[in-house]
């Protein structure tokens, strides 16, 4: 039988089938480590053929120069890598930064004017049917008043007051 150690420790591992490793911890986690690097590097070179497939199907040109974007290039940014151009490209953004914030504060500020409707005085006309406050004081006076009705309750005989005509508030319910 072939004798077979782990790759990480160098621990014999010879009973065991289809394993690189023994089961310790600090193994499980060096294997786990080493395939995370393997796959950060499988979508690093993914993403590279995507940006030299994308800088091929839609070529761009940097706006100082005029060279060809290659797939090495920042293709949010419309210069090259050279020195030249990201010096222009500073000052560059500066200025196409401050139009696009005049544009765009110019845009709201005629918002802002659509919005702003004049002052306008609103006249109320009291119809002589609607309720006012001065009604309802009117009411609660007349409620205070004695209409002229008195308790039935055997004995009692207080006059009643407001639309209360045949028991008085204490003897009701």
């Amino acid at each position: 039988m072939k004798k077979r150690t782990c790759g990480y420790c160098g621990r014999d591992i010879s009973g065991t089938k289809y394993r690189k490793s023994c089961g310790e911890e600090v193994c499980v986690a060096k294997k786990l480590e080493e395939r995370k690097k393997k796959v950060g590097e499988v979508e690093r070179i993914r993403s590279k053929v995507e940006r030299d497939l994308n800088a091929k199907t839609n070529p761009r040109h940097c706006d100082y120069c005029g060279n060809l974007l290659t797939g090495d290039d920042n293709r949010r940014l419309p210069v090259c890598r050279r020195d030249p151009c990201q010096e222009w490209w500073k000052g560059e953004r500066v200025t196409r930064r401050k139009k696009s914030m005049a544009a765009a504060n110019k845009r709201e500020r005629a918002k802002g004017r659509d919005k702003y409707r004049a002052p306008v005085e609103v006249y109320f006309n009291l119809r002589p049917d609607d309720f006012t406050h001065q009604r309802y004081l009117e009411q609660q006076r007349a409620l205070k008043k004695t209409n002229g009705w008195v308790c039935q309750w055997d004995g009692c005989g207080v006059e009643l007051v407001g639309n209360d005509r045949i028991h008085c508030k204490r003897h009701q319910g």
